[in-house]
């Protein structure tokens, strides 16, 4: 927190309140900069220790022998670098499954991106792929879409098979052309 009306007060109940730390108005470069980095330093301790809590959220668990021989393909999977088809019926836990993949994964400290195929409205689906690669052979926009945000993380496609086989087909080939 940076107030221009610093006193010990108004400091004790910013931190009580939740302020990582307390500065006065006017700033000094180098307080500030001392500051910053302490507080970058204190926020890679915490990121570390939220993933590794996050990443025991997405366990499959069970001692059933499915469930064992699911967990040993998740973690001969995970390391490599290849594509997963994750099937299953709806409600079974393919994204628990694609979840604890990435968790286990190489790309971990990259983002799990999930796009939601059958929300997509089925007119606009390949329209709107078609659209996107113009939009980025042109280089006019700066948007970050799915596939960028996915890049160095897993991009996990759900209820690709909720999509007519001819517009699956038609996605693969927008999609190659994307990757």
């Amino acid at each position: 927190m940076i107030s221009g009306h610093g006193t010990i007060e108004t400091a004790v109940r910013a931190t009580k309140l939740g302020a990582f730390d307390f500065i006065e108005k006017p700033l000094s470069l180098e307080r500030y900069c001392s500051r910053r980095n302490a507080i970058q330093r204190a926020f890679a301790g915490r990121e570390s220790a939220l993933r590794t809590e996050l990443g025991h959220r997405y366990q499959v668990i069970g001692d059933s022998v499915p469930m064992k021989a699911l967990r040993q393909q998740i973690a001969v999977t995970a390391p490599t670098n290849g594509r997963v088809l994750i099937y299953g019926e709806s409600g079974t836990g393919k994204e628990l499954v694609a979840r604890a993949l990435h968790a286990a994964s190489l790309r971990s400290k990259g983002l799990f991106v999930e796009v939601n195929c059958a929300a997509i409205p089925r007119i606009n689906r390949v329209r709107a792929f078609r659209a996107r690669q113009r939009q980025l052979r042109r280089c006019r926009r700066r948007q970050i879409g799915k596939f960028k945000k996915a890049d160095g993380g897993t991009l996990f496609l759900d209820e690709v098979g909720d999509m007519s086989l001819r517009t699956q087909s038609k996605y693969c080939a927008c999609w190659k052309s994307a990757l």
